[in-house]
């Protein structure tokens, strides 16, 4: 699952050890800047 809340991007999880337990990784700002990059380049090509 991928979340959006107040413009910072979330991704959900389940847990390997603890399938009935969930949490969700919030993506920093220099990711999303290395994502964006990435995808700038592909369209340039």
């Amino acid at each position: 699952m991928v979340a959006i809340n107040h413009g910072e991007i979330y991704i959900g999880c389940v847990s390997q050890h603890h399938p009935d337990k969930t949490y969700a990784l919030k993506l920093r700002q220099m990711v999303l800047d290395s994502a964006k990059e990435l995808v700038g380049m592909y369209e340039r090509e």
